[in-house]
């Protein structure tokens, strides 16, 4: 699980320098087989300095290259 909210971090970002952090995560139980899990992120950006921004996944993932 940890890897996956790390992961949603990442896709939210629009910008280089965003800052993302989780402000609620939430189990819910639906049945003896299925759990729902609400994930609530909360996105900063500094508007006088915004960074780079993403045009791909990759470049989320994997940085800029030079």
């Amino acid at each position: 699980m940890a890897e996956s909210l790390e992961d949603m971090k990442v896709y939210a970002k629009t910008y280089e320098l965003d800052h993302v952090e989780i402000a609620e995560q939430r189990k819910e139980t639906l049945d003896e087989e299925r759990v729902k899990y609400i994930v609530t992120l909360e996105i900063s950006r500094d508007s006088e300095n915004l960074g780079r921004k993403y045009d791909t996944e990759e470049q989320k993932i994997f940085g800029f290259s030079k």
